[in-house]
């Protein structure tokens, strides 16, 4: 399970941000990795300035909602 939550947040939050992503109809769920020039994420994990855990799982599960809901003809 996802936990989620809305809140306001500042650009002090996003440069300390573990992961991001953008939505979008035309790119679905899309990895945020630098913001303002900083690279998101911890120097030493295995995913800094690349797609996290947390994008991956997201895009995954949107690809097979889309699978779903719009089958191939």
């Amino acid at each position: 399970m996802i936990f989620r939550y809305l809140k306001n947040f500042s650009l002090t939050d996003v440069y300390g941000a573990d992961e991001a992503f953008v939505t979008g109809t035309f790119a679905g769920v899309a990895p945020v990795v630098e913001v303002d020039g900083r690279v998101l994420g911890e120097e030493n994990a295995a995913h800094y300035g690349k797609r996290g855990p947390m994008v991956e799982c997201l895009q995954q599960l949107y690809l097979q909602l889309l699978e779903q809901e719009c089958p191939s003809a």
